[in-house]
């Protein structure tokens, strides 16, 4: 995806037959190296979350607490993973750096003289080709954290949405900068490849959980609301729950951790944080 992403905009720019010359070099040269690093990353976030799902079931069955309150350790542990995944963050962020993404910056290089816009398209086919291994390295970084601290996908999936999107305010469409020039030379645009579909129905099987678990602590009061909640996210394909404000109780337990949960947001690598890998022979797709 990112590699044809920059294909696109430097054959905009005017230097394809240079930038078809590089990328022949490296592949050449390091071809190998690049699908051996990036399959490894990618097969054992698989195996990590075939161990995942078997200790904690599939994202759809994780049933929240009764009430809307979160667990402190919960919380804590969630912290944990985001620790976790800091520095696999930080390097897709690193690697994104370096890929134009902007008419601004497309015309910056155009501009440069030819040896030196040769060494600047030669960094970025570089850029480009080790963003497979960092997501690889970084899908694998987020599912052992979540091994680590005894966490499934549907409780990382729950919590991550409603921290950021719900409580936070941040976007589901989070990701990449994109861009596009006024006569589509450059297009730029970088999949939002979490299946917001898919995240979206898991949710709502998650608050039915909610709603259907036997708790002599839940209250009328909270199935009110909760059966509300459902019935508008039933409606919406796009909502994410809670959005028009968070329940008292959910607000109560998040409010201690506010700075840490600030902090451990990145726009950039939002587009991947709940893809969830599959490998089916030699191919690896994600949903």
């Amino acid at each position: 995806m990112a590699s044809s992403t920059a294909s696109k905009w430097l054959i905009g720019c005017g230097v394809g037959c240079l930038f078809v010359g590089l990328v022949v070099v490296a592949i050449a040269t390091g071809g190998v190296m690049f699908f051996r690093d990036t399959l490894k990353g990618f097969d054992a976030a698989v195996e990590a979350r075939a161990d995942l799902e078997q200790r904690f079931g599939k994202q759809w069955e994780f049933t929240p607490w009764p009430n809307g309150e979160i667990p402190a350790d919960r919380i804590e542990r969630f912290i944990g993973v985001r620790d976790g995944t800091a520095e696999a963050r930080r390097q897709i962020a690193d690697k994104f750096a370096a890929i134009p993404m902007s008419e601004s910056e497309a015309q910056e290089l155009d501009s440069k003289p030819t040896g030196e816009k040769a060494l600047s398209i030669f960094k970025i086919v570089g850029s480009a080709l080790g963003l497979g291994a960092e997501l690889g390295d970084f899908f694998e970084a987020r599912n052992n954290s979540l091994l680590e601290r005894e966490m499934g996908m549907g409780e990382y999936t729950y919590l991550y949405v409603v921290t950021y999107y719900s409580w936070l305010g941040h976007s589901a469409g989070d990701g990449p900068q994109t861009g596009r020039d006024q006569d589509g030379s450059i297009d730029v645009e970088i999949e939002h490849v979490q299946s917001e579909r898919r995240m979206h129905d898991d949710l709502v099987s998650m608050l039915r959980n909610q709603l259907e678990q036997d708790s002599t602590s839940t209250t009328d009061e909270w199935v009110a609301l909760l059966t509300t909640e459902i019935d508008a996210m039933e409606r919406d394909s796009r909502r994410s729950p809670w959005q028009e404000g968070l329940p008292p109780a959910m607000l109560e337990s998040l409010e201690p951790y506010r700075d840490r949960l600030v902090d451990s947001y990145d726009p950039i690598s939002n587009a991947f944080e709940l893809v969830i890998n599959k490998k089916d022979g030699w191919s690896i797709t994600a949903d």
